[in-house]
């Protein structure tokens, strides 16, 4: 069962990047876009599968890379300061600090999205 739950997340994750690169209207140069996928730890699965979606990201035209990470907590802080633009997190934490407990408590929620 877990499997599946990785296969189901990790495909809706793709599904979410490809609409999220896809202009809606005017045409986008995307090579003059630079995104960075903040992953997890190099020695862990996230690592790869950051590296997955950077690699599918860039087929669309953009520039792009995967950055290894001290994992989920440290993903939303370097999105809220805008060192990346796409983030792996595990759903509990994104919880957290968008209902500003545990480790994000007394802090402003982030202005973040999930997918």
């Amino acid at each position: 069962m877990k499997g599946k739950s990785i296969a189901a997340c990790v495909a809706g994750m793709v599904l979410a990047v490809a609409l999220a690169v896809t202009p809606a209207t005017a045409e986008v140069k995307r090579g003059d876009y630079f995104i960075t996928v903040l992953t997890g730890p190099s020695s862990g699965i996230y690592f790869p599968i950051g590296g997955a979606f950077s690699t599918f990201i860039g087929s669309l035209g953009y520039k792009t890379s995967a950055t290894a990470t001290g994992a989920t907590v440290e993903n939303i802080n370097a999105l809220l300061t805008g060192q990346g633009e796409l983030a792996i997190a595990m759903a509990d934490s994104v919880i957290q600090a968008v209902e500003s407990f545990g480790a994000y408590e007394g802090k402003n929620p982030p202005k973040i999205c999930a997918r």
